[in-house]
């Protein structure tokens, strides 16, 4: 009797297991989609009633139940992944930051100290890059400053170099070429083409300092950037 019985058992707990994994299906799909639900619900009813039987009130306020639990899970899941989205971010912001100020600070260690190359002049590198877009070519800049009455010595840069000369503070008197001498002062500004020669370039107060931006567009491999002409 008992292993005959033994079959029975088992088919009984295989049909109890399928009823169960449907009814999970069936949970997955109201919790997936409110009309879904209802749909599933009315299909259950419909089909139930065929066989006389079918869902009551209660089991429909439950389901209703449990797909609102179910949301408030999600929505809270969402939530958290959100929040550990936006901290992975800012935590690689920041350390991006850092990488790029201390990379600039590196370079900027690596740019060759202030240099004297006329009376009262002093010539302060301040920024060195090559040119992405421009193989061969550098962007360079330099910062002159004048004591009052300081002169540079007449002067050609490389030959490649495109200058911009930008006057930061006081004014100074220059003469580029056979061109006329001019004083420009604090906001004004001027170029040189390559290969021009800077007769003049000096301070145009006895008393005040000054002080000048020049950038160079210029041949990475121009190093020489400024050659005193007698």
């Amino acid at each position: 009797m008992q292993e005959a019985g033994h079959p029975k058992r088992l088919k009984g707990q295989k049909k109890k297991g399928g009823k169960l994994l449907a009814d999970l299906v069936k949970l997955a799909k109201i919790a997936i989609s409110p009309a879904l639900g209802e749909g599933l619900i009315a299909h259950e009813c419909h089909s139930n009633q065929q066989k006389s039987t079918h869902f009551s009130v209660r089991d429909r306020v439950e389901l209703r139940m449990l797909f609102r639990v179910a949301k408030e899970i999600l929505m809270k899941f969402a939530t958290s992944i959100a929040l550990v989205a936006i901290t992975c971010l800012a935590m690689f912001v920041a350390s991006f930051a850092q990488q790029v100020r201390t990379d600039f600070n590196h370079r900027s260690a690596q740019v060759a100290p202030a240099a004297e190359h006329g009376t009262g002049e002093t010539v302060t590198p301040n920024f060195e890059h090559a040119i992405p877009n421009i193989p061969g070519k550098s962007l360079v800049t330099q910062v002159v400053d004048y004591a009052p009455g300081g002169v540079s010595p007449s002067h050609k840069h490389a030959k490649s170099a495109f200058i911009y000369a930008y006057v930061v503070s006081g004014a100074i008197e220059s003469q580029v070429n056979d061109g006329p001498k001019r004083v420009y002062r604090a906001g004004d500004s001027w170029f040189e083409r390559p290969g021009s020669f800077h007769r003049v370039s000096r301070n145009a107060s006895k008393t005040q300092p000054a002080k000048l931006l020049a950038v160079f567009v210029v041949d990475t491999n121009d190093k020489a950037l400024t050659t005193p002409v007698e």
